[in-house]
């Protein structure tokens, strides 16, 4: 018995188009797979037919193929061979006049992809285009009754060679319409998630359906694609007619496609070419092999151009692919690489499978600013950024030194950073076959230099590279000195990071010169080449299909048109998909957000909102250019985990060309930020709030959770004062009572919120904040506070009293600081003015003098403390320090003589009249001392 489970992959019959010929296939089909029986001992475990059974969708059609070709197939096996069939375009029974809506299932708002009753109603009327199918297209493996079912989609698990296999049957003609179906298709998303949910026990998942991925709705593919990748399936489909096989990815993980030729497209004199594959996959070795076969002078041949000969087993007619998400049984250097959790191993055949056409499509989502793939770097249309080459040429031309290579690509956003990072790995993997990759898949894996050592064998080359440097700059530098240390100076690393997250990470503070060959490039800018390179470019793709307006220009008018809109982008960042986007959508970029919320807001969360609240916050902030948002202050804001964020949020941002991660969150362009803000303002909502969550969650997550957060200081302090010096006082002060409500024993938030509603509305408001708080015994800054706020309401009795207390020995054993004590005796010289106004009593007048003296000590250039000084000239200055702490002393008792303090002071505070400034003398001696 094979230990491998095995297939025969069928598609594309197209009944009824050619009925002579047809037979004949048949009967050649059915006559190798004898062969392979009878010769090969090839009994396959399942036949998956991947559609087009019928040409018009006639009940003719699916009895000719039941009687010629399928009982005749099924009784060459006994019932262990399960068959699987799924609808194409051609099995849908088309109306004389179709008035399918293809939007309206696409919609938000749409329950047509659910999996449940009401998804199951909404899908009856289109799922009765399929009854001729349903009711003619038996299987040994599932009921087609599943088209008319809550979940919409098939599922059959079973056993094989020791391994649970889950198999998964979905319709992807459910929109099918016309011949403009490409790019409108979908098999439904939530639909897909579901049935791979009921999959999770399984170890191989494989799907079948009928259209490529590339025929799918745009943002339907992404969630699909992501999904792949996550449960690492094997995707069989048809359709294009020819056989196929590659890796393809979805987010940081990749599934792998396999497409099967069609079993019947045309006669052998004619230019297309009749196929199919067999297949099987042995869990042991993870390999998955394919031999794709077609039909030429009588005869079943292997397709040598269906697969890179790169992935041909030697001497066989067999390909061979690695399988997704199952590591083989471990060799040493395969049981190494099994610990750099979060890496995945490339080489030049795995570089080679992921190759494949690139499509206008793909160029419309690489030019709105999507994370590229390996196949859009390996493209020739594609030009390297002319800042970057001499760094390719130096890793490509790399041959080893006492010390191991790092090459940093680094920028702003929107650069093409990723990119570049893509397409140096593909130059020096393609100039030097036998080196190995190590490619950052998962931004949260670290760097586990033991491992890393250990899997990096000495008998070949090694590169290394991450496109979230600046998340592991001491990662790196530890294997860097690692590296040198132990004579591995052929090993390279290639980094891609965010300019100001690798300063922010401390990266230009590494001195890498000293263990590394370090070499940079800055991406920054578009020159009149590269203008030129990317309008040939997007030229070459149909630029006008996508871009009506820019219809009937030639590269050279587009290159021009490009250089202006950088230059008129009015954003100091990302020149390159700055002008990309301000051709193309103007520069009211409304429209555009819009579109991508719709598609953003479509996806739900299980831990609760969307994926569309996630970006206008990631929105919120890059607008204002508050470049300090971390995916864990995203993750607590959305109330879900490290995982789910990366996997369900940021991956499907990236992927429609929404945001990017790094050390710090960015959407993928400020205008891209600033036209969400102004659409969501627009609609009525409130983005003010988009702070205040944030801002909530920061605190609640350092003060609350105790989790060490390295932009704290920004959360606390600089988020209200941009808003507040920017003129936006009321958000400003917004921000700061989400802070205290959230923490409402932190002093600090209190006084923070207190002197921006003293600067904005009134002291009254600000005593009010800074009394509903405990009274803190070790922030002077509350108390000083506090005095100002009672002197603008001309209660200078308590404003003098606090402002003394605030430099007093009461406050803790620690002595106050310079600028505690310049704030608080500026305040007292004032205090003790407007008192002598009132009350005439010398005490206050001598008090202002040796208030003004005591406090130029600590700032001699102070105007304010130099005009008390000079109206209270005629007083002297007191001989020392002591005795200007005595007549400050002796001053505030001449005001508590003169009136009485406030109680909601008195209690706070104690007797003023035992107020001791030991601290405050120190530290105004030891100043005066240093001026000596």
């Amino acid at each position: 018995m094979s230990s491998a489970i095995r297939w025969l992959h069928l598609s594309d019959f197209h009944v009824g188009k050619d009925s002579y010929e047809q037979q004949r296939l048949f009967a050649e089909i059915l006559g190798e797979v004898d062969r392979w029986k009878s010769e090969m001992s090839f009994i396959p475990d399942y036949v998956f037919i991947t559609g087009d059974i019928a040409n018009k969708g006639l009940k003719k059609e699916y009895e000719t193929f039941r009687r010629d070709f399928l009982t005749p197939l099924q009784n060459k096996f006994d019932a262990e061979t399960v068959i699987i069939p799924v609808p194409g375009n051609h099995d849908v029974e088309r109306p004389t006049t179709d008035t399918l809506d293809r939007k309206a299932p696409l919609a938000a708002s749409s329950r047509f992809f659910d999996a449940n009753r009401e998804g199951k109603a909404d899908r009856a009327p289109v799922a009765r285009r399929f009854n001729t199918y349903k009711k003619l297209m038996p299987s040994s493996g599932m009921s087609p009754d599943w088209l008319v079912s809550n979940e919409g989609t098939a599922t059959h698990t079973r056993k094989v060679a020791g391994v649970n296999i889950g198999v998964v049957g979905l319709n992807t003609a459910w929109l099918c319409k016309d011949d403009n179906d490409k790019d409108q298709l979908t098999p439904g998303y939530r639909l897909v998630e579901a049935a791979l949910k009921k999959l999770e026990a399984c170890q191989i998942r494989i799907v079948l359906g009928h259209h490529p991925l590339s025929w799918w709705h745009d943002s339907e593919e992404t969630n699909i694609r992501r999904l792949f990748a996550q449960h690492h399936v094997i995707y069989l489909h048809g359709h294009k007619h020819k056989s196929e096989g590659r890796f393809e990815e979805g987010g940081v993980d990749q599934f792998l496609v396999l497409q099967a030729g069609a079993a019947f497209q045309a006669r052998e004199t004619e230019k297309w070419v009749n196929g199919f594959s067999w297949g099987e996959l042995d869990p042991a070795a993870a390999e998955v092999r394919i031999s794709p076969r077609y039909w030429i002078n009588g005869e079943w041949p292997p397709d040598m151009s269906a697969i890179t000969l790169k992935r041909r087993i030697a001497e066989t007619d067999w390909w061979s692919f690695p399988l997704p998400g199952i590591h083989a049984q471990p060799t040493s250097m395969a049981h190494g690489l099994a610990r750099l959790s979060g890496w995945m191993a490339l080489d030049a055949g795995t570089m080679a499978s992921f190759a494949r056409e690139i499509t206008p499509a793909d160029a419309r989502r690489f030019f709105d600013g999507a994370e590229p793939d390996w196949a859009l770097a390996m493209s020739p249309h594609f030009p390297v950024r002319e800042q970057a080459k001499v760094l390719l040429e130096s890793v490509v031309h790399f041959k080893g030194e006492d010390r191991p290579q790092i090459a940093l690509v680094r920028g702003p956003t929107a650069e093409g950073k990723s990119m570049v990072l893509r397409q140096i790995v593909v130059a020096t993997l393609r100039a030097n076959p036998a080196l190995k990759v190590l490619w950052h898949q998962d931004d949260t894996a670290r760097i586990n230099v033991q491992a890393f050592e250990d899997a990096l064998t000495a008998d070949q080359p090694w590169l290394i590279a991450t496109d979230h440097g600046d998340m592991i700059v001491r990662d790196l530098e530890n294997l860097a000195q690692r590296l040198k240390r132990t004579g591995r100076g052929s090993v390279q690393l290639v980094i891609a990071a965010h300019d100001s997250d690798w300063k922010m990470a401390n990266g230009d503070s590494v001195q890498w010169y000293s263990f590394a060959r370090f070499e940079e490039a800055r991406l920054s800018g578009l020159s009149k080449n590269e203008a030129k390179s990317l309008a040939t470019t997007w030229h070459h793709f149909g630029a006008s299909a996508f871009d009506p307006s820019l219809q009937g220009l030639t590269p050279d008018l587009l290159a021009e048109q490009l250089l202006q809109a950088a230059k008129d982008d009015g954003v100091n960042e990302g020149a390159l998909f700055g002008a990309l986007l301000t051709l193309r959508h103007g520069k009211d970029l409304r429209a555009h957000v819009r579109a991508l919320l719709q598609k953003l807001n479509g996806m739900s969360l299980s831990s609760g909102g969307t994926v569309g609240d996630a970006f206008r916050l990631i929105a919120a902030m890059h607008a204002e250019g508050l470049d300090f948002l971390s995916s864990m202050v995203l993750q607590e804001v959305m109330g879900c985990d490290k995982l789910t964020l990366q996997r369900d949020v940021l991956r499907p941002m990236a992927a429609e060309a929404a945001a990017s991660g790094g050390l710090y969150l960015r959407t993928r362009h400020r205008r891209v930020a600033m036209a969400t803000l102004e659409a969501c303002s627009d609609d009525g909502e409130d983005t003010g709030l988009l702070y205040v969550s944030l801002v909530g969650s920061a605190v609640r997550l350092r003060s609350i959770k105790n989790v060490w957060l390295q932009e704290l200081e920004n959360w606390n302090y600089s988020l209200t004062k941009h808003f507040f010096e920017s003129g936006r006082e009321d958000l400003a002060i917004r921000i700061a009572a989400k802070m205290l409500e959230t923490v409402p024993d932190n002093s600090h938030y209190a006084v923070n919120l207190a002197r921006l509603t003293r600067e904005f509305r009134t002291p009254h408001e600000a005593i009010q904040v800074l009394q509903s708080v405990k009274p803190p015994k070790d922030n002077r800054a509350f108390w000083t506070e506090w005095g100002t706020a009672c002197g603008m309401t001309n209660d200078f009795i308590s404003n003098s009293t606090l402002h003394a207390f605030s430099i007093s020995d009461d406050l803790g054993t620690r002595e106050p600081t310079i600028e505690n004590s310049k704030q608080a005796l500026s305040g007292l010289a004032k205090a003790f003015d407007e008192l002598h106004t009132q009350l005439g009593l010398p005490e206050l007048y001598r008090a202002r003098a040796g208030c003004a003296w005591l406090g130029l000590l600590t700032d001699a250039n102070d105007i304010i403390l130099k005009d008390h000084k000079q109206a209270s000239a005629n007083i002297g200055d007191p001989k020392d320090v002591a005795e200007g702490i005595s007549w400050l002393c002796a001053g505030l008792m001449a005001a508590l003589g003169g009136e009485s303090l406030a109680d909601s002071v008195a209690e706070k505070v104690g007797n003023p009249a035992q107020f001791k400034f030991g601290g405050l003398q120190k530290l105004l001696e030891r100043i005066q001392n240093s001026k000596v």
